[in-house]
């Protein structure tokens, strides 16, 4: 044995075992102690003169130092350098640590981190004798911690012991364990911090969730039942309600302390289904997804904070990331449960994050043929238009909205994808007739006001006038839309609708439009609704220029549709029979006809149709069939005299140059 080393590790114990000395110098004493009891040339006076050094640290022990001083942070890390050191014989240290029966708290805290720092040091052939001891310390201080702050350490020591030990583990000592640790999550006096790192652990006792199986479900039953049971308790601190009183849910909303409780219940949830691994959820657990589901509904129902709709959604993504394959059967439910939004709306940044998981759910599990078409109108919310969110006034919201819609409409079987398109094209026609309806009310407003003013000597009899002239106007009533969707709301809905159909792959008439029958009876459809508007003539969209431009593109772009020459190609079979080709060819032609005649003011909608003309005109040239095979191609042929009539009309002054263009265009045309 060297003696300089003994000298030294001496020299180290007597300023420890000092109980004057000034702090920083045992603290720095501590760390050389440290150093020299990890150095491998001193394992064998380590081991020899273990007990002097025990004794010294007892002494430290002893004093009024708080567990988290540098003092007893050190002397922990010691201890914990000395059982590893001990090796095999590492019981002489558990022994000395747990003579006592009962020590102060402060001793009780700082063993057992030296237990985890002993469980860090070593590996599991080293620990395997004093394992099942380390876990019943672990075990008994977690029940008895009365201080949230002591939580990690014997939680942080029980997962390493159920990854490298789990046999050890007692179905009753896992049980108290679970129970112990999920308690104290649930509680929402409980700093989220800690809550954080005890629900994070839960999934860490994955192998003893598979041992004991039969608990874990027992205990996922439990927590829909008592998530259940909090969603559906009356509230009668916060009675104000969006929800429809016809709803079979509780009208009040939940308080503040039962949605935070949800909360913590759902990650709990979340983690021990992760825990609990896929093989396992598809043979014992598959059956409590659709309660869980219907209970996440009645959630989001009652709830008025965004982060329990955050909770809802990601959840519900943890678990069909999970179940994978087989989480479509579920798909149409879930979306139901991360909806229904209602106003006021969460935040911006919530509605992003559950709508984008929302999005990744239909790319990732959409089996079209499960989804019914009625999914749609989840996005609606349950009281609109407050509740739309089409309208909603942050962009990127409604773009993520379009985006579903989209992924929606571009992975329905064409069955549906025909019955989806028939959905907007009778909400554009309940739009239109809305904002007409709202423009009839209008002028009629404004004639009763002149006929007052011109009467002011007979109320009486303007009175009557007024009131017949109300009952002469033939108002149409919607029966899709609420009475409460306004002249602006209305023009956003038709923009919605109309960029939805533009940017839909179903009328992307580059692909396969020419090859699909199904296809072109859906674009056809499209024109035979769009070109009952003339965004020409029409004197209602000439007061919404951009519901007006919208409507010219999009019959620009579906016109373009390659007809067949035969005569089935004339003809689509439309709700109220054969719905011939030649009348929309016919009120294409309109436009091209009275195209020319658009005020100088429609800059942009004079645009469009002038350089949808002149790709008329050029394709035409190119074609050897001089156009006709296009639906555009035949409507221009069809009206081509009256045409001519409008170029020669209006061919004045202010005007030379675009009839100059038209005319050569004519001459390459013929």
């Amino acid at each position: 044995m060297d003696p300089y080393k003994l000298s030294q590790l001496q020299g180290f114990l007597r300023v420890i075992h000092n109980t004057k000395e000034r702090a920083d110098r045992k603290t720095q004493t501590l760390l050389q102690l440290l150093s020299f009891i990890k150095t491998p040339s001193n394992e064998i006076i380590v081991n020899k003169h273990y007990d002097s050094i025990l004794q010294s640290l007892g002494v430290v022990l002893l004093q009024d130092y708080h567990y988290q001083d540098q003092v007893m942070q050190k002397t922990i890390k010691v201890l914990g350098a000395l059982g590893a050191s001990l090796g095999k014989d590492a019981g002489l240290l558990f022994n000395w640590m747990f003579s006592e029966s009962d020590p102060k708290l402060n001793v009780k805290i700082i063993l057992i981190e030296v237990l985890k720092e002993y469980l860090d040091l070593v590996d599991k052939l080293t620990l395997d004798p004093f394992a099942q001891s380390i876990l019943v310390h672990a075990h008994r201080f977690l029940e008895s911690v009365q201080d949230s702050n002591l939580l990690t350490t014997p939680v942080s020591i029980l997962v390493s012991l159920s990854r490298t030990s789990p046999l050890l583990f007692s179905r009753n000592a896992f049980e108290s364990i679970i129970d112990l640790i999920v308690g104290w999550a649930l509680d929402i006096e409980l700093s989220s911090n800690i809550a954080s790192f005890l629900i994070d652990s839960l999934p860490s006792f994955d192998k003893l969730w598979t041992i004991n199986i039969q608990f874990s479900c027992s205990l996922l039953d439990s927590f829909v039942a008592d998530m259940k049971n909090i969603a559906s308790a009356n509230d009668n601190h916060n009675s104000n309600s969006n929800h429809n009183s016809n709803s079979s849910f509780p009208t009040s909303n939940l308080s503040y302390n039962a949605q935070a409780r949800l909360s913590r219940f759902l990650d709990c949830f979340k983690a021990i289904f992760e825990g609990i691994g896929k093989q396992n959820i598809i043979h014992y657990a598959l059956k409590m997804i659709s309660p869980f589901i219907d209970c996440c509904a009645l959630i989001t129902k009652r709830s008025t904070k965004s982060t329990s709709l955050l909770h809802v959604s990601r959840t519900i993504l943890s678990i069909a990331k999970l179940i994978g394959d087989d989480f479509p059967p579920y798909l149409h439910r879930s979306l139901q449960a991360m909806t229904p939004f209602s106003s006021p709306f969460p935040d911006n940044t919530t509605l992003k994050e559950v709508l984008g998981i929302q999005h990744k759910m239909l790319t990732t599990y959409n089996n079209s043929y499960l989804l019914p078409l009625s999914v749609v109108d989840i996005f609606k919310g349950t009281n609109p238009p407050d509740s739309d969110l089409r309208l909603h006034t942050h962009t990127p919201v409604v773009q993520l909205v379009k985006n579903l819609y989209l992924q929606l409409l571009n992975s329905f079987t064409d069955e549906k994808a025909v019955a989806f398109i028939d959905e907007i094209i009778n909400e554009i026609h309940d739009l239109y007739t809305h904002l007409d309806n709202i423009k009839k009310r209008l002028n009629n407003n404004n004639n009763n006001k002149k006929e007052e003013n011109n009467n002011t000597n007979n109320n009486s009899n303007s009175s009557n006038n007024n009131n017949n002239a109300v009952k002469d106007i033939p108002i149409f009533t919607p029966k899709r839309l609420f009475p409460d969707y306004s002249k602006t709301e209305a023009c956003i809905l038709l923009l919605f609708d109309l960029a939805l159909l533009k940017t839909s792959k179903l009328v992307d008439l580059s692909e396969k439009s020419v090859k699909s029958k199904n296809i072109r009876r859906v674009v056809i459809r499209l024109l035979q609704a769009l070109t009952n508007y003339n965004p020409v003539t029409d004197p209602l969209l000439r007061d919404l220029p951009n519901v007006q431009t919208s409507i010219a593109l999009l019959i620009c772009q579906l016109s373009e549709i390659t007809l067949n020459n035969s005569s089935s190609g004339n003809t689509i079979q439309g709700d109220t029979g054969e719905v011939r080709l030649n009348e929309i060819k016919t009120k294409i032609g309109k436009m091209l006809v009275f195209s020319l005649s658009v005020d100088e003011d429609k800059y942009k909608l004079k645009l469009i149709i002038t350089q949808w003309i002149h790709n008329l005109f050029t394709t035409s040239k190119q074609s050897n069939d001089g156009g006709s095979n296009t639906l555009a191609g035949q409507s221009l042929l069809m009206v081509l005299p009256e045409y001519l009539d409008n170029v020669l009309k209006y061919g004045f002054a202010s005007r030379k140059r675009e009839v100059r263009e038209v005319c050569g265009n004519l001459i390459l045309f013929f």
